[in-house]
């Protein structure tokens, strides 16, 4: 593997604008429909743009045609105008689309039962990284979002949750019920978040992130809680350790929970591909170590493989055939597809670094969170794996990094601090 800190393609994917059919807003979350005064048989309606990027306070005309039976295009009908999400994108009546903040919108347009759609993203005006500012100084261990990129968490030190539905323009202080430190962060849906943290300590909120509640009983261990993931709203994970490991999993979203222990190995990373195969990570005997299960959970086996740093801290992965792991000492592992099973190639991006946090997209992007001695580091790959690049992200040490898709990410750390992107990272 090349580590390459020097030269960076960004992903300039478009971020699509759609312009939705019917609707004409008038502002951020309300709307009013258009009437259409003229009915006539149409073959079908076409945009002429099928997907845009705009930058919040933007504008931008869509055009709509309409055709007749006689596949001609035809100006005896009304068209509507509808934004799926005006909180994100507004559009009048005449196709004027206004981008109002971050996220993703459908617009579409419409007449004589005939549609046409386009996808619409909104970015922040400012490329690169910038600071967001989180309301607490304690640190902040890991965050996540919904898929709008709107609605966000992170937790951390003395049980500190703050929480975000305008992606990041404001985060306000969550009540989480315990001032044990908070590890991890997930929701199961739109609706069910889960976070753990020191001696056991299990919250869920049922409303989105707005209000938390104690669910250590359904552990029932005092063990630390390192991560939390979940594969779809039914089955999920929960690893940690204190001196050996602790594997708990639920096939129920979380009704009810089966706790394993292990002796050694202390996990503090876990991902699944689907509901059967998972990978956790974390450290024993002095060294890292990466354990592979192929029944969901209930039993793990321990991959022979020397790396570099003695602690692992997080793991990715996006399918079945590939994974990825980071940890201390700029540690990186890869797991591909052989002709007999997964091997895992180790590697480093130097000892300087500590790794505590991945993020993968796709099977060819995703993003590092960590340290360069006493400095946040990001670091991002476009080429699976094949090259590294350093970003922009002067401050204090990061901990955690999500990214809502290929565009829109956020990394948190050390003092409160987060920082986000809706350029990939790019400058």
């Amino acid at each position: 593997m090349r580590f390459d800190r020097s030269s960076f393609a960004a992903p300039r994917a478009a971020l699509a604008l759609l312009v939705a059919a019917g609707a004409l807003v008038a502002g951020c979350g309300t709307s009013s429909t258009t009437v259409q005064q003229v009915s006539k048989p149409l073959s079908r309606v076409t945009l002429a743009v099928h997907a845009d990027t705009l930058a919040v306070g933007a504008q931008r005309q869509f055009v709509a045609t309409a055709y007749g039976l006689d596949s001609l295009a035809t100006s005896a009908v009304t068209l509507a105008w509808r934004s799926t999400d005006p909180a994100v994108c507004t559009i009048a009546g005449t196709g004027l689309a206004t981008a109002v903040c971050e996220g993703a919108t459908l617009v579409i347009a419409s007449a004589s039962g005939k549609s046409d759609t386009a996808r619409v993203y909104v970015r922040s005006a400012l490329a690169g990284w910038n600071e967001q500012h989180s309301g607490t100084t304690y640190t902040l261990n890991a965050v996540h979002f919904l898929p709008d990129g709107r609605t966000g968490v992170a937790v951390g030190v003395q049980g500190t949750i703050v929480m975000t539905t305008d992606a990041g323009a404001t985060w306000n202080l969550r009540t989480s019920g315990t001032s044990a430190e908070l590890t991890s962060v997930w929701f199961s849906d739109a609706s069910t978040g889960w976070a753990v943290g020191k001696a056991g300590v299990l919250v869920r909120s049922t409303d989105g992130g707005l209000s938390w509640a104690q669910q250590r009983a359904l552990l029932g261990t005092t063990l630390n809680l390192e991560c939390v993931r979940f594969v779809d709203a039914r089955h999920g994970w929960i690893v940690g350790g204190t001196t050996g490991g602790f594997v708990a999993r639920t096939r129920d979203g979380g009704a009810t929970w089966t706790p394993t222990s292990f002796g050694g190995a202390v996990f503090h990373g876990v991902a699944f591909a689907d509901t059967l195969s998972g990978w956790a990570v974390g450290e024993g005997a002095g060294a890292g170590v990466i354990n592979g299960t192929h029944d969901g959970g209930a039993t793990w086996y321990g991959v022979q493989i020397s790396l570099p740093g003695p602690v692992m801290h997080g793991v990715a992965r996006v399918g079945s055939a590939q994974a990825w792991a980071v940890g201390a000492l700029g540690t990186l592992a890869t797991a591909t597809a052989t002709a007999e099973s997964l091997a895992w190639s180790p590697s480093s991006a130097g000892a300087n670094y500590t790794f505590n946090a991945i993020h993968m997209v796709s099977a060819t992007t995703g993003w590092i969170a960590g340290s360069n001695l006493d400095t946040g580091a990001i670091l991002a790959t476009t080429n699976g794996w094949t090259t590294w690049t350093s970003q922009a992200s002067a401050g204090t040490a990061l901990k955690g990094v999500y990214f809502a898709d290929g565009l829109r990410g956020w990394a948190v750390g050390v003092g409160g601090r987060i920082v986000h992107t809706s350029t990939a990272g790019a400058p």
